[in-house]
């Protein structure tokens, strides 16, 4: 059955790292930086849902509750029965810095550690759910 998982965390908490553990596991389909404002990746995303497709999302701003109730709204509009699972980082500014600090990927760092310093005071983990640490 077609499931998606939504992965939460700062940039530097070990989404991509997770990701690259489910690929490793199993096909998936990936849809990562970006989606949250594509209009079109969404659509994507539904498309694969309905193919049976396991699709997994990892994108900053499900950090905030408004994007992640408006996701769920509309994959739920679309295929009410679909498994919408989500994991956890922790909201550890100092440790998901670090690793930003330690990466030689090309990514623009100082823009990492802007978006990390906005997202973190308003990133908020459901109440009862499983935490991930952060690995430094």
């Amino acid at each position: 059955m077609a499931k998606v998982t939504f992965i939460v965390g700062l940039c530097g908490s070990g989404k991509s790292t997770l990701v690259q553990e489910m690929q490793r596991a199993g096909p998936v389909k990936v849809f990562d930086d970006g989606f949250a404002d594509s209009p079109a990746k969404r659509r994507e995303l539904i498309e694969n849902l309905r193919l049976g497709k396991e699709c997994v999302v990892a994108d900053i701003p499900y950090c905030l509750e408004g994007y992640r109730r408006c996701i769920e709204l509309i994959i739920r509009e679309e295929l009410p029965d679909i498994e919408i699972n989500w994991i956890w980082f922790e909201n550890s500014l100092a440790k998901a810095n670090q690793n930003v600090l330690k990466r030689q990927d090309g990514r623009d760092t100082e823009a990492l550690l802007r978006i990390n310093s906005r997202v973190s005071p308003q990133y908020t983990i459901p109440p009862g759910t499983e935490i991930r640490s952060i690995i430094t």
